[in-house]
């Protein structure tokens, strides 16, 4: 199936108002998962035994990096998000991909193609993996040079339907995904720019799970054409979304499902540039790491984000059905720790600098998820970032731009 359902999905489909407790939920993904310490007997486990957990536990898993993710423990979903690529049978697909990267492929920055192949298109989409905080720092920047080129409308999936088309801040109202610090990061700088917002993603019911993913399409584009396309035919969109919902299609899968990238391409007749950054990333472990995508870092050994232009004309695209994206960017492998306890692309790509957690907030006991805000942001805001602090263990540094800031605590 092309797409799944999930609390995440589910919740920025939500038109309620969003408060809650990033640890809170934390807790509740652990306890499904059974982490830590479940996670930390895997490697150990006896190889059938090992199977038949992940299997049991696989959705529990997605669960649980999506929350590790939403509170800035990039290091911790990452970690996760090796069992869960391993239940689902990532290092098999590997396996029988055949794809190779051509010699002749050119390493070119990836938002200045991205940029150069937009000029000409009316609708560029951008996916990403909903646990890798650092695909949200890329969006950013690219947002903010396609507003430049005259892109207007900005529309993500994880946006709630009745979005404001021009809210006065960020907040957790906006989307359960915009409550991640890089994604609230993203959005305060789509706010600045001047970006026309739009929220579009529905949560149908339906008798079957195939149904309800397929109603999901086809009520997005309803949604797009009424905020947009009905107003301005003409209208030039940077739309954000997770996976395969980037990807076009020559026809519906085997079960009627087509893409909103499908849809689009057929209900306007354009061709929509299509970027995937969902396969080509470091995961941090040799056993879910992408062969091709190691063999890319090792020969560019990029500093940034890259697209490979291959001599033949195009770009090179792996690991997915042909002419499913126009664009595959390859970032570079940035998992491993600086000196602050956090991970490299914090300060690298985000451009964050390390800021001890401030002595009286460390706890005495248990342990604390500490939270910097904008110091003149109201209720509801998104922290700036997150950091859990453990009693007795030295604390990780807080990763925050230029500012002022307030901190509290959750426990």
């Amino acid at each position: 199936m092309a797409a799944l359902f999930s609390l995440g999905m589910a919740l920025c489909a939500h038109a309620e108002p969003l408060r809650f407790d990033y640890l809170k939920l934390l807790k509740e993904a652990e306890a499904q998962a059974g982490a830590p310490g479940s996670l930390l007997t895997l490697d150990t486990m006896p190889v059938e035994a090992r199977g038949a957990w992940l299997k049991k536990h696989r959705g529990a898993l997605d669960g649980l990096r999506t929350m590790q993710a939403l509170s800035e423990d990039a290091t911790g979903a990452a970690l996760t998000s090796v069992w869960y690529d391993i239940a689902i049978g990532t290092p098999d697909k590997y396996a029988r991909n055949k794809d190779t990267l051509p010699e002749t492929a050119r390493a070119q920055d990836a938002i200045e193609a991205i940029v150069h192949e937009a000029r000409n298109r009316q609708v560029v989409i951008l996916n990403e993996a909903h646990h890798v905080p650092f695909h949200r720092v890329f969006a950013g920047k690219l947002a903010h040079e396609l507003r430049k080129i005259g892109f207007d409308y900005l529309a993500a999936e994880a946006f709630v339907p009745d979005m404001p088309m021009h809210p006065a801040a960020v907040s957790q109202d906006m989307g359960f995904y915009v409550s991640e610090p890089m994604y609230g990061a993203f959005v305060r700088g789509a706010l600045r720019d001047g970006w026309s917002f739009v929220g579009y993603d529905t949560n149908p019911d339906a008798a079957t799970q195939a149904e309800a993913e397929r109603l999901r399409e086809t009520g997005a584009l309803g949604n797009l054409m009424t905020a947009i396309f009905a107003r301005n035919p003409k209208a030039k969109v940077f739309m954000y979304v997770g996976y395969g919902h980037a990807k076009k299609q020559p026809e519906a899968d085997a079960e009627g499902w087509k893409s909103i990238a499908t849809l689009l391409r057929e209900s306007l007749a354009i061709e929509p540039l299509t970027i995937d950054q969902s396969l080509m990333y470091g995961r941090g472990d040799v056993r879910v790491d992408n062969p091709l995508y190691r063999e890319a870092m090792q020969r560019y050994a990029p500093s940034g984000p890259m697209v490979l232009k291959a001599a033949t004309g195009g770009y090179v695209v792996s690991g997915v059905t042909a002419g499913s994206y126009d664009m595959q960017v390859f970032h570079p492998d940035e998992t491993m720790h600086a000196t602050s306890g956090r991970p490299l692309w914090m300060e690298r790509q985000a451009g964050l600098a390390p800021r001890p957690v401030p002595m009286d907030m460390l706890p005495a006991r248990g342990r604390r998820l500490i939270q910097a805000f904008h110091r003149d942001d109201g209720p509801g805001a998104i922290p700036a970032d997150m950091v859990m602090v453990e009693a007795g263990k030295p604390a990780p540094a807080l990763m925050l731009p230029k500012g002022q800031f307030r901190f509290s605590y959750e426990e």
